[in-house]
């Protein structure tokens, strides 16, 4: 009997969670930045290793582009559309707008994969997620 409650309790567990907008850390979420008007939104992003990370025009016919300074290749100049690139070791990368600088900034932290752990759960971070 206290086997069965046991297993009820964790299974109640593994069911249970947040209800966050939040994308998934396993690698497989959906991790977007706009390319706004002389903006990427958001400007910080951190992702689990092994992610591929978007970026969306949304600028209304201005061009912009995103350029690595790790030299990576790059969006190139671009209105509309999108540009994807999957970031295979953790660290921090650094992007820019070379057509608007100083201002039109970002960096992707990677982070190491939880996928497998046995972490606590949690979730939010008061922010909102498009």
């Amino acid at each position: 009997m206290r086997k069965l409650i046991l297993l009820a309790s964790l299974a109640t567990l593994a069911c249970g969670g947040d209800d966050t907008t939040n994308p998934p850390v396993d690698g497989g979420g959906d991790f977007t930045v706009s390319v706004v008007n002389n903006a990427f939104n958001p400007g910080n992003l951190s992702v689990p290793v092994g992610t591929a990370v978007n970026w969306q025009w949304n600028s209304g016919g201005v061009a912009h582009n995103v350029t690595f300074e790790d030299q990576a290749p790059g969006s190139g100049d671009r209105t509309t559309g999108s540009f994807s690139r999957t970031f295979s070791a953790t660290g921090d990368y650094a992007y820019h707008c070379t057509l608007h600088p100083p201002n039109m900034v970002g960096t992707v932290s990677v982070t190491a994969s939880t996928t497998g752990g046995t972490g606590t759960g949690g979730g939010g971070g008061g922010g909102s997620y498009p």
